[in-house]
């Protein structure tokens, strides 16, 4: 398989450098430093992409769940407040 691969590899090489020969010279140039500098710029924004897209995948999912139901705290239910003069003073009583 990686033979496979270098051969295709060479062969690829090969037509882009008589693709890039066919050019005239003073484009030549410019051609060749294009292709370099948007195949170098492109390499780093798809890996810099993969580490992203990685991040994103690794990091833990957040489930959006039903909020929970609040239920009030019932053991205050049977008090009630009272008055009581007895002392002469006049209280407020829970009871």
């Amino acid at each position: 398989m990686k033979g496979v691969f270098l051969a295709v590899l060479t062969i690829l090489g090969a037509i882009g450098a008589l693709a890039v020969h066919q050019v005239a010279q003073p484009w030549r140039g410019a051609l060749v430093a294009w292709l370099l500098i948007s195949l170098g710029l492109g390499n780093l924004i798809l890996r810099a992409l993969k580490h992203y897209l990685d991040y994103r995948a690794s990091a833990p999912r957040e489930v959006r769940r039903p909020p929970k139901r609040y239920t009030p705290y019932r053991g205050f239910e049977g008090l009630r407040v009272t008055y009581s003069d007895a002392a002469g003073k006049g209280r407020y009583i829970i009871r």
